[in-house]
């Protein structure tokens, strides 16, 4: 009982980090900040994925992310 809870507390992380890095979020070439929404602001904007988004040191846009 206990290690099935565990084996599924270990999978529900593996998936929430998997999601992560597959979330699509929108960005600029030159600009700070990613969107999850494609028309925030009326920008211009480039599919992506988070984790990518993230490792250029982008940070979340409070418009459309919160």
């Amino acid at each position: 009982q206990k290690a099935e809870q565990e084996l599924l507390a270990a999978q529900n992380k593996t998936t929430q980090a998997a999601s992560k890095w597959t979330t699509i979020v929108y960005v600029t070439p030159t600009g700070k900040r990613y969107h999850y929404s494609g028309s925030c602001n009326g920008g211009t904007y480039i599919a992506s994925t988070l984790e990518k988004a993230l490792a250029r040191g982008l940070t979340p846009c409070k418009k459309c992310v919160g």
